[in-house]
């Protein structure tokens, strides 16, 4: 299990380092920490990773409206699945904000053992923005740390980036995001009553309460599946505003095939697969019922 620490901590083991915020824990990132993973076994170091609590641009931009492809818990659960031994999780403050990277490294190398780093190939951190690769060099020989650079990582020309991702989620480019992340996007929610018009139509649903924080796709149907109590269900999400019902604002609802039980209150793990179309306005609850049985259909094959 990874071993969450903070700055008042102290380790006493010999570390290979990488720092980010790492939104997502793409396939970007795991090509960084992967490097991370073997340097660290063929060095005999322990390995630590630095994170942030909060993004660094909320700080400086309270109202910018950024949305995230993992909240805390997710991106440790990530992170955790890799194996690396520690994560250092940091909240960036307007004091920390003016730390040059100079004076990071050094805490990183004095506190926590530092004698590798491993940084991306556009990574840059510190006070002192115009900082980079080769000032990191030269400064981890002063301080006796060797300073790596990562490549960058590309699928299909693309260089893997959490933002390019949320670039797909928002246009509906589910499957593309899929395929830079490296797995299906996840959204994770507690159970809500609803207005229960699904029921009397043949479509019960779980309402999700999701995170304001968390990045929703494009609004529409989706095909899901769905994990309840260890198991797996073929599933279709819409999100949205409901015009057809026209009772209340944006939500999160999900239809679980061949499923039944209560599930009232429990978390919902629900992965998105497959954009199936817009949400529109249906002329009665006849014809909604009619569309999502078409949709059904297409999951199911």
């Amino acid at each position: 299990m990874i071993r969450l620490y903070s700055l008042d901590n102290r380790l006493e083991e010999r570390t290979v380092v990488t720092i980010g915020y790492f939104d997502g824990v793409h396939q970007g990132h795991e090509f960084l920490l992967n490097d991370m993973l073997k340097e660290g076994k063929e060095k005999n170091l322990s390995t630590l990773v630095v994170t942030f609590s909060n993004h660094p641009r909320l700080l400086f931009q309270p109202n910018c409206g950024l949305r995230f492809l993992t909240l805390g818990d997710e991106k440790i659960r990530l992170l955790e699945k890799m194996g690396f031994d520690y994560c250092l999780v940091l909240p960036f403050t307007k004091e920390f904000a003016h730390m040059t990277s100079k004076e990071f490294m050094f805490i990183l190398h004095e506190k926590f053992g530092m004698e590798e780093l491993i940084v991306g190939y556009d990574h840059h951190f510190g006070s002192d923005r115009n900082s980079n690769f080769n000032d990191y060099s030269i400064f981890g020989k002063e301080m006796g740390v060797n300073v790596v650079r990562c490549d960058a990582f590309r699928v299909k020309d693309v260089n893997v980036s959490s933002s390019k991702i949320r670039d797909c989620l928002i246009a509906g480019e589910i499957e593309q995001a899929n395929l830079l992340l490296g797995y299906n996007y996840t959204i994770i929610g507690k159970v809500v009553h609803g207005h229960m018009v699904g029921r009397t139509i043949g479509f019960p649903t779980a309402n999700i309460e999701v995170s304001d924080e968390k990045l929703l796709p494009k609004n529409g149907v989706y095909a899901v599946n769905v994990e309840v109590d260890g198991r797996f269900y073929r599933g279709m999400m819409n999100i949205g505003y409901r015009p057809t019902l026209g009772n209340g604002g944006l939500s999160v609802e999900v239809y679980i095939d061949r499923f039944e039980g209560n599930i009232y209150d429990g978390l919902l793990v629900v992965e998105l697969t497959k954009f199936i179309r817009d949400e529109r306005k249906f002329s009665s609850l006849k014809a909604l019922k009619n569309q999502l049985s078409l949709d059904l259909e297409c999951i199911r094959q």
